[in-house]
């Protein structure tokens, strides 16, 4: 599902819209003799937690640092290294200047997830929304620095879906011939992913909605909205994800359907298949 870039600021969620009333008041705050270029910012953690952050600015110019970063350090100080978003405002800044931190913070940002949600608040009332993904491509990331290539969501698909068997179905679906290969599998697939990627802390929400005459699962990003359905290929018509519902599993460890599907799909990647 794709994000509108630019967006009024009436139209975005409640928590969203005080991440940036926080990042408002954190612009009053800052240290900015030399620039005269206040900037506030304020980052959301996955407990929903808010930290905030101004720009300091040092006579020796080399000392200063920016507000995005201050809010981050902030919240790995007290221990919070999972963010869901982070708000921006420049007061100074031109009617329709919206550019989303400079280069540093947003390798910072990068650090912690390129999933990361960067609202930019202009003087017009209009709010930028990219990922940190979006504003830094090709990023340097920890994965990188340690020489590992680390499965990707793709690579995590793909070995899920090779990993669905007849024996790893719900006993309900266990006996139903005739049906192709992910029928029956929506579950133990979104199950099996949800926990691959972080559990709670991937930022993925399971969802579930009636179609064809069924029940449906798939995994919806909270912060991204990204939609991944690992087994929407056995329909005919297209899924309509936007009636989805979010809707936990019933365990929060995986049940033994999904760890036999995880641990045959790190069998796989391990193997780099």
């Amino acid at each position: 599902m794709a994000i509108k870039s630019l967006v009024r600021l009436a139209s975005l969620t409640s928590l969203e819209r005080r991440l940036i009333k926080a990042a408002c008041e954190a612009s009053g705050k800052a240290h900015c003799p030399y620039s005269n270029f206040p900037v506030g910012a304020a980052i959301l953690t996955y407990d929903n937690k808010i930290f905030t952050g101004c720009n300091i600015e040092s006579c020796s110019s080399g000392a200063t640092i920016c507000a995005e970063r201050v809010a981050i350090f902030k919240a790995v100080s007290e221990g919070y290294t999972r963010f869901k978003a982070l708000a921006i405002y420049a007061p100074a800044a031109p009617l329709k200047g919206d550019s989303c931190g400079c280069g540093i913070c947003r390798q910072v940002l990068a650090e912690f997830g390129l999933d990361v949600m960067v609202l930019k608040l202009r003087n017009d009332g209009m709010v930028r929304r990219k990922t940190v993904k979006q504003l830094l491509p090709n990023a340097f990331t920890p994965t990188i620095r340690a020489g590992k290539r680390v499965p990707t969501l793709p690579d995590q698909i793909r070995a899920i879906v090779d990993s669905l068997t007849p024996d790893v179905l719900s006993p309900r679906y266990a006996k139903v011939t005739g049906r192709n290969k992910f029928f029956g599998h929506c579950y133990v697939a979104s199950e099996a992913l949800f926990h691959m990627q972080g559990g709670a802390q991937s930022g993925y929400v399971p969802q579930v909605i009636h179609h064809e005459g069924g029940t449906h699962w798939y995994l919806k990003h909270q912060v991204t909205e990204k939609i991944v359905d690992l087994t929407g290929k056995q329909f005919r018509k297209p899924v309509p994800y936007a009636q989805g519902k979010g809707c936990g599993f019933l365990t929060k460890k995986p049940s033994k359907r999904a760890q036999i599907v995880i641990d045959r799909a790190n069998a796989l990647l391990a193997k780099g298949a």
